[in-house]
């Protein structure tokens, strides 16, 4: 009975929701922009500028439950200019469908820059709100509105927009996030079906790429290893599910942006294996080798796990980017997505993802346009994703965060930053299958679509994973999560030889099909149906390329 209740609560949620979204589009776009700049010019203010201390590197503050922190706390908080969330209870948690959630009784309210806190204060309160929750780079405040399901908080997010000073106000929603020349020393050796350690690089050919190394010949980065002399370090920014920071061939590569941060991580294969992809240490007769040789890792482990991590739902994605960011990465990547909770041939339930990953990608333009105006630049590389629940590759525009920022997305273009400015700091990376002698085809389970910029090694790929809990040290895994960090590795190696050079450069460099050599097929399966075929990066033209902006 329960199940039928909440499947005809979706329903209807799902037409009014969709209206809802809809309708602020139009109001978002530069009319929201020209309403922001008047009203701070009204109050005659300038846009509120992050205290850098509190926002460029640390988690929220935590506090009591939303039903516990008093109005004396929320005032001294804010007076402090600090900001502050409150964690919800698990059973505040409502599944409106498998990996789509709301948190009951909580929306989002994002005021235009410079609106000051009175009026915040004011207008949450004329809707019958308590402020639970502040981030002061957004100008965003988490409000409770008790006793409110789903339908309600749409109702009074709609009733918010109409106010000048909100620029946007949503349910707090969540959606399950779920992560894909010069010869070296290191032996690449890995177990066979005896137990025994073995060396299963068949050597090293750019020209045959085989073996547990293949990824690394099918982008030449023998070749590219040429001209480590002329890279420089350059900090990476990686967002996933926790480091083993102790690995063998990950020592003193991997940092954090504070120490909350570090206590959060957790050690994990996942996130082991993308870091050691991207820098793993080289020459050091252990393990494997890493693409880029001088990068550092700015890590943030954002898996909402209990015990030492508390801060939930997609928050915790969005400050990592900001805190990896404002810490000073320069490339970022995400080796995550959200397709693969995703039902693509049931219509009801691919609903409520489509809507899911369009208010998340609302929150990533802001946090990229935010980000620009101050003065930050970077580049974002995501993978493309792994295909849905079902067994389907979809289009990679479904994957949310970056990949789900499109034309109509509130907050593009607004702030005075333009489209072009956010898109083209974002490349999104589909992985690639060997066919053998340079052959190469999209693995099946990778999504597609226009979104796709790019494609790399992404299946049998050979790297570090957490041996506390993998039993091993290195290991094979599939996933266009594998393929978007040689991306980013690429991306490091390119800006550390000009770093004159600005985020749109660096990705016109890396995805320019003159800097490749290679083809990456479509996959003709019927579970991939999009027909795409897009070009292999390559390291060694890529640093070509970055050395010739020298000249």
């Amino acid at each position: 009975m329960m199940k039928q209740c909440k499947r005809a609560l979706s329903c209807t949620l799902a037409v009014f929701l969709l209206f809802a979204a809809l309708a602020v589009v139009p109001q978002l776009q530069q009319p929201a922009q020209t309403a922001a700049v008047s009203l701070a010019e009204k109050q005659g203010l300038q846009p509120v500028q992050p205290a850098s201390e509190s926002l460029a590197l640390s988690a929220p503050k935590q506090v009591p439950a939303p039903q516990n922190i008093t109005p004396a706390q929320v005032a001294e908080l804010i007076a402090d200019e600090e900001d502050f969330e409150t964690p919800p209870a698990p059973q505040d948690v409502v599944e409106l469908a498998p990996g789509l959630s709301y948190i009951k009784d909580e929306l989002f309210v994002f005021f235009a820059p410079g609106t000051l806190y009175p009026r915040c204060r004011s207008i949450i309160e004329e809707i019958g709100g308590t402020i639970i929750g502040r981030q002061l780079f957004f100008n965003r405040y988490t409000v409770r509105v008790e006793n409110a399901d789903i339908e309600t908080l749409a109702a009074v997010c709609e009733r918010l927009q109409a106010e000048e000073s909100v620029v946007f106000a949503s349910p707090n929603i969540s959606h399950e996030i779920r992560s894909a020349a010069v010869t070296p020393t290191d032996p690449w050796k890995e177990r066979d079906g005896k137990g025994a350690l073995v060396d299963n690089t068949k050597g090293w050919s750019e020209s045959k790429p085989d073996g547990s190394n293949w990824w690394l010949e099918a982008v030449q980065a023998p070749s590219a290893w040429e001209n480590n002399g002329k890279t420089s370090a350059i900090t990476i920014g990686v967002l996933d599910s926790g480091f083993a920071v102790s690995h063998e061939d990950l020592k003193g590569r991997i940092s954090f942006p504070d120490k909350t941060y570090e206590e959060q991580n957790r050690g994990d294969s996942h996130g082991t294996h993308v870091a050691g992809i991207i820098a793993a240490n080289p020459n050091n007769s252990l393990g494997i080798t890493g693409l880029n040789w001088k990068a550092k890792l700015l890590c943030v482990d954002w898996e909402p796990l209990s015990g030492k991590q508390s801060w939930d739902t997609d928050q915790k994605m969005y400050l990592g980017f900001i805190a990896a960011v404002m810490g000073g990465a320069k490339v970022v990547n995400f080796s995550v997505g959200a397709t693969m909770t995703m039902f693509a041939r049931n219509p009801f339930l691919k609903f409520f993802h489509q809507l899911s990953v369009k208010l998340e990608s609302f929150t990533y333009a802001y946090a990229m346009a935010s980000l620009l105006k101050q003065g930050y630049d970077f580049l974002v590389v995501q993978s493309a994703g792994n295909g849905s629940l079902d067994g389907l590759s979809v289009d990679s525009k479904m994957n949310g965060l970056f990949c789900s920022i499109q034309d109509d997305t509130p907050f593009v273009g607004l702030l005075g930053v333009k489209k072009a400015e956010m898109f083209n700091r974002i490349i999104v990376v589909a992985s690639a299958e060997n066919l053998g002698s340079n052959k190469y085809r999209q693995s099946v389970f990778s999504n597609a679509g226009d979104k796709v910029d790019i494609a790399a090694p992404g299946t049998n790929v050979f790297s570090c994973v957490d041996p506390d809990s993998y039993g091993e040290k290195y290991d094979y895994l599939d996933g266009t999560s594998m393929a978007a960090p040689i991306v980013s590795a690429i991306a490091g190696m390119v800006w550390s030889i000009n770093p004159k050079l600005t985020g749109p450069q660096v990705k016109a460099i890396v995805c320019d099909k003159k800097n490749t050599r290679y083809d990456v097929a479509d996959n003709t399966d019927v579970n991939h149906p999009l027909k795409n075929t897009y070009r292999m990066v390559n390291a060694d033209l890529a640093v070509k390329a970055a050395i010739a902006t020298l000249k």
